[in-house]
């Protein structure tokens, strides 16, 4: 089939993705036109073409092909000098969704091309190999925060207790997602995971605190569940009383309240805090306002209904 040269690379990376499409689409009507017989032989062949246009629409194509003869040389794509062809190759493994070797799936794993990598750490949980646990906590620390979800949701997969820390440890990101996802891994991992999970309650992070306390309670072992039921309970009788105990001013307190106001707080007991006096109290309630979308305001003056160790 002669060459042609459908298409140019654009300035933007989108306007590049929309031409390499329309490339991808142009060349296979162009093989049905020709006749070709073995379309799968020919676009791999292609892969290995100078032209990074027709590199990107064969793996584009033979990800929508599905054929298995493709895996070796799409892996092989990975370490095209184009990123874009790079994210294509990745995107047609996926889809292709053949077993791939362990060697395989960490070399991916150690891609700089960013598609790839989430590519490799999904079928890296997909194996179910505890070899995989190691790699899969490096992306879980990853600075590159779209790694994480990824990550914490492969190791629930796993189901090794030796992501059980690291996997606490996500309890904490800011992303809703990674830690709600962490809570589902702990719960897949089961039974190894309870007692760090109660140890995790006296965490000095009260985000960890929380969602600890939260992962125990969704756990099917009764004492998993007896211990976040008696958290609970006490929390709500800390919330129902934290006026005086704020006046009480007891040393170590904070931290339960803390947790208190996180599960049961309301916008007058979180401007209580705001204004007890106790600096862990204030951070505790500016960190609520920003969680619940409100702005919990500072009174000054005398007027403060309630402060920090004014118990007479």
């Amino acid at each position: 089939m002669p060459q042609h040269r459908v298409c140019r690379i654009g300035q933007s990376k989108r306007l590049l993705i929309v031409q390499m499409h329309l490339c991808a689409i142009m060349i296979g009507l162009a093989m049905i036109a020709y006749g070709q017989v073995d379309q799968v032989g020919q676009l791999i062949s292609q892969l290995s073409s100078p032209d990074a246009n027709a590199r990107y629409s064969a793996a584009f194509q033979l990800g929508k092909a599905g054929d298995r003869r493709a895996v070796l040389p799409l892996f092989a794509a990975l370490k095209d000098g184009n990123n874009l062809v790079r994210d294509a190759a990745a995107n047609a493994l996926d889809e292709i969704n053949a077993p791939y070797s362990m060697a395989q799936l960490l070399e991916a794993f150690g891609n700089s091309n960013e598609e790839v990598r989430l590519f490799a750490i999904m079928k890296l949980g997909d194996s179910g190999d505890g070899r995989a646990v190691e790699p899969l906590i490096t992306a879980l620390k990853d600075p590159n925060l779209r790694f994480h979800d990824d990550a914490v949701v492969a190791l629930g997969k796993i189901k090794e207790a030796s992501a059980i820390e690291p996997l606490i440890a996500a309890l904490k990101e800011d992303d809703e997602y990674v830690r709600r996802d962490a809570i589902a891994a702990l719960v897949n991992i089961g039974t190894p995971a309870i007692e760090p999970l109660t140890a995790a309650l006296r965490d000095p992070d009260p985000g960890i605190r929380y969602y600890a306390a939260e992962a125990l309670g969704k756990f099917s072992d009764p004492e998993a569940a007896s211990i976040a039921q008696q958290v609970k309970s006490q929390l709500k009788d800390i919330a129902s009383d934290y006026r005086n105990l704020i006046a009480m001013g007891q040393p170590g307190s904070e931290d339960l309240l803390t947790d208190a106001l996180d599960r049961f707080g309301t916008l007058q007991m979180a401007e209580d805090f705001l204004n007890s006096g106790n600096t862990k109290l204030e951070k505790a309630a500016e960190r609520w306002g920003r969680a619940h979308g409100y702005q919990p305001q500072p009174i000054s003056g005398g007027s403060r209904s309630v402060c920090w160790g004014c118990t007479p």
